[in-house]
């Protein structure tokens, strides 16, 4: 099935919550890494106008100031309670003042082994704030779109959304063969000097 006639049923199917829900409606896009969720959520845009459809994943709470404080917030509280590390004022202030993306490239100036506890922690806690925000964002009338990868452990998270009634999940499926090809793509895609966010998200 091409991309074309993977969007056309979904498409009515969207017309037809947005006329039964005052409230936004909000696309779960289910599926392995690399199954192609990133490249679907673009393309429907598209096609639904970027006017009305908001992408929320893990890059939407990086660039969303309020939620990468809070974000930076927990991290610190983690840093000093669970990795036992007692933080000046003035590292606390550099924290909260540096980009969420940049902290993690520099590892939030952490050794390998405590970043490590650290990155798994707010895996966990990004995963959370994107399905928060995108039950917020739709509150508000807005539409959303979110990528993620449902796991057993996330029951809680998948709850909250089961009890609302405006949410389309879709299992985003490709075949084993091709994974392998596309997690290629992506990482020479993100080693390639030079290469635009976009095309490295090109493979998602």
């Amino acid at each position: 099935m091409t991309m074309k006639h993977f969007i056309k049923p979904i498409i009515f199917i969207l017309c037809l919550l947005s006329y039964l829900h005052p409230q936004g409606t909000v696309i779960l896009l289910n599926g392995t890494s690399s199954a192609g969720k990133s490249a679907i959520s673009r393309a429907l845009i598209q096609k639904l106008g970027e006017s009305s459809w908001t992408i929320i994943d893990a890059d939407y709470l990086s660039k969303t100031p309020a939620l990468a404080n809070a974000m930076k917030t927990l991290a610190l509280e983690f840093i000093e309670t669970e990795l036992n590390t007692s933080l000046t004022q003035k590292e606390k202030e550099k924290i909260m003042q540096e980009g969420y993306s940049e902290l993690n490239e520099q590892h939030f100036w952490l050794p390998d082994e405590k970043y490590s506890k650290l990155d798994d922690y707010l895996e966990e806690q990004i995963v959370k704030q994107v399905y928060k925000s995108a039950i917020n964002v739709a509150k508000t009338g807005k539409n959303v779109i979110v990528p993620t990868v449902f796991e057993s452990s996330m029951n809680d998270e998948f709850d909250s959304f089961s009890i609302q009634d405006n949410v389309l999940m879709i299992l985003v499926f490709c075949p084993f063969a091709i994974i392998p090809q596309r997690i290629s793509q992506r990482n020479e895609a993100a080693l390639r000097p030079g290469a635009t966010a976009e095309e490295k998200a090109d493979i998602r």
